[in-house]
Parts: C-alpha cells; structure tokens; sequence
C-alpha cells in the first residue's frame, strides 16, 4: 500500500487526461517532450498548437454533458443497457446467494466452497462467450 500510495507522485498524470482540463496543456506538452526524447524522437514542431486544438475539441465536447438517461436515448443503446442490468443483477444475486449460504449446505464448508470455485472457473469464461455473442447479436 505504501508503494501504491507513495508512486502517484513519481508517475507523470495522463497526456490524454490533462488535455481534457483546463489550462492543463503544458503540464501535457512537457510530458509529450520526455516520451520523444526517451523515444530517440525529435517533437514535432506544431505540437504546442496540436494539443491547443486537441484541448479545444474535448472542451467543447465536454459541455455536452451525458448522464444516465443518454444510455435510453437510441434503441439499441437502451437495449444493450437493459440487458446488462438485468444480467448483471442476476449474476449479483446467484453468486451472492450462493456465498452467503454455503454455510447453510449439507456438507463441509470448505468443500462447499471448494466445489462452487471448480464450477466458477468454467462458468466465468462461458459468461464471456455469451456475452460477447449477445453484443454481437445487437449490434
């Protein structure tokens, strides 16, 4: 934990995230410098006035805010955000049913416990398979 806590400093902040705050660009710029010189790169000569404009663009994006009625605005997006929430709050509410009552199942505990994470490790790469196909289906 330390290390985590202590390395934020030591680790320069996102190119991409500082261009998206105001008055960020040179914080950005001097980042974009040190990954050319560390590349063996020469800069190029416009870059100030690329991320200027870049810095510009996300702003004005930006202003058009999204929350969550965006995910309802088109059909497919509401059908896909549909789908993973009742996916997900299925998903949430076996495997949280499931855990909590291994205690209640005839049995030992750990067995239990043992068995439901043998049944898991297929389990979770089947869910990615049908995942993928449903967001295939849909789009």
């Amino acid at each position: 934990m330390i290390a985590v806590f202590f390395g934020g400093k030591l680790v320069p902040e996102s190119p991409r995230w500082l261009l998206s705050r105001v008055g960020r660009t040179s914080e950005a710029h001097k980042i974009f410098r040190n990954i050319a010189k560390t590349n063996e790169m020469t800069k190029p000569v416009d870059l100030k006035v690329r991320l200027a404009d870049i810095n510009t663009k996300i702003l004005e994006e930006q202003k058009n805010t999204y929350g969550y009625l965006s995910l309802f605005t088109r059909w497919g997006m509401a059908k896909k955000t549909l789908l993973l929430s009742i996916t997900s709050t299925a998903s949430a509410f076996t495997y949280g049913s499931l855990t909590f009552n291994i205690g209640n199942m005839g049995g030992s505990t750990f067995s239990n416990l043992f068995i439901l994470t043998l049944v898991e490790i297929p389990a979770t790469g089947l869910g990615a398979l049908a995942a993928v196909s449903i967001v295939l289906t849909f789009n």
